[in-house]
């Protein structure tokens, strides 16, 4: 889900990070929001491992490029737990710090991305094991009309040379029914075989050879 509204430059200013960083000792909302932040992160939620990401240049980057599709179930649950506090909204935190109050609001951009993909995601997956089931019945419907088409081709060229020459076509036809009886017959007893030769020894006057 592409939502743009989970966007980190959505919320957070590029100067927000060293302005947060230059807490010594941070207010406790300020605190909660970087523990939000480094537990969506999956690092120590203390504020020492925050004031080091915050140091970061690439922390920005991190925020922009967080794998959103990879929160799962026990994620979700510390998250939302963070969340869940009255006081964790941006209007609260925004009070105390602006800057903050960015991460604030991507922490629980997050946790609302999270919550709807763990409700989509079944959903998604059943729609594309339809997709990829229409997907094989429609290949077989094409294979089946492909052959239908080369049948149809041959029972045209089959009727062509009826009107011209009907006898010839039977002894196609007789030739094509006698090599499938020598394929079955392959496999039968020499006696059986025997008794099958003579019987096709006993071919009608007039019918040619194959």
């Amino acid at each position: 889900m592409g939502l743009l509204w989970v966007r980190a430059d959505s919320f957070i200013t590029p100067s927000a990070p060293a302005a947060v960083q230059a807490y010594s000792k941070p207010p406790a909302l300020v605190e909660l929001t970087l523990s939000g932040v480094m537990t969506v992160l999956r690092r120590p939620a203390t504020w020492e491992e925050a004031k080091k990401a915050l140091g970061d240049a690439n922390f920005m980057m991190r925020l922009l490029s967080y794998d959103k599709d990879g929160i799962d179930d026990a994620l979700l649950k510390k998250i939302n737990k963070l969340t869940s506090s009255p006081d964790f909204t941006p209007d609260a935190v925004g009070k105390v710090s602006l800057a903050a109050r960015g991460m604030c609001m991507w922490v629980r951009a997050m946790a609302v991305y999270g919550t709807v993909a763990k409700d989509v995601g079944p959903k998604r997956t059943r729609l594309k094991a339809a997709q990829d089931n229409l997907s094989r019945k429609q290949a077989a419907l094409s294979s089946a009309r492909e052959n239908l088409a080369t049948v149809l081709a041959q029972v045209k060229v089959l009727r062509e040379r009826w009107v011209r020459d009907p006898q010839r076509v039977l002894v196609r036809l007789r030739c094509s029914r006698e090599a499938a009886q020598l394929s079955i017959q392959s496999s039968e007893p020499k006696w059986q075989r025997e008794r099958s030769f003579s019987a096709g020894m006993r071919r009608a006057p007039g019918e040619g050879s194959c």
